[in-house]
């Protein structure tokens, strides 16, 4: 296993194979307050990325933006804009497929995935995120609640997720794992 580290004074990067073992070494070495910025990771190519959050910005203006998939031709540029340059999860990208009925964007994923929905405060930020970015998905939400039983009581209640986000996160991830285990009984509907 090899890896190679780069030290800047407001970032990280760490390339290669990284043991687990060493982690917490290589985190030791970063600037005062830096924190994993995932999206900076996977922009650059990197195992480990962490970055002073006042630097973050800044850095992405100057890292590459992700590849878009080729399926992205049709989308609209908020959309391609949002694939290219936000962190995103399963659940996120699922809402994005239902919503703008791009499917091939998805191809060759894990079906399980195709209908993903967040189980958690974060994975429901991102989701956020997108529904304020890219009106196709704002304007299509009923779609996406057609994907799942969870999907379908998210989209339902999305107004109150909302506001338990900013209020009481963990309220919404109780309601989270209900619709999650709502989803995974059998003829739930």
């Amino acid at each position: 296993m090899s890896y190679v580290i780069e030290v800047h004074p407001t970032h990280l990067i760490a390339r290669g194979t990284v043991p687990v073992a060493a982690v917490a070494a290589i985190t030791s070495l970063a600037p005062a307050g830096a924190v994993p910025d995932v999206d900076l990771q996977e922009r650059t190519d990197a195992s480990l990325y962490l970055v002073v959050p006042d630097a973050a910005a800044m850095l992405r203006h100057t890292a590459p933006s992700r590849k878009l998939p080729p399926a992205a031709d049709g989308l609209s540029s908020e959309a391609r804009q949002w694939l290219a340059t936000a962190e995103h999860c399963a659940a996120a990208l699922a809402m994005l497929v239902a919503a703008t009925g791009h499917r091939e964007l998805a191809q060759g994923a894990d079906p399980a995935l195709r209908i993903a929905s967040p189980k958690d405060a974060l994975e429901f930020a991102l989701c956020l995120n997108l529904h304020a970015a890219v009106p196709e998905v704002r304007a299509n939400l009923e779609r996406v609640g057609q994907l799942s039983v969870a999907w379908r009581h998210i989209v339902i209640d999305w107004a109150h997720l909302v506001a338990d986000l900013a209020t009481d996160p963990r309220a919404l991830e109780a309601k989270l794992r209900a619709y999650q285990r709502a989803h995974r009984r059998p003829h739930a509907r």
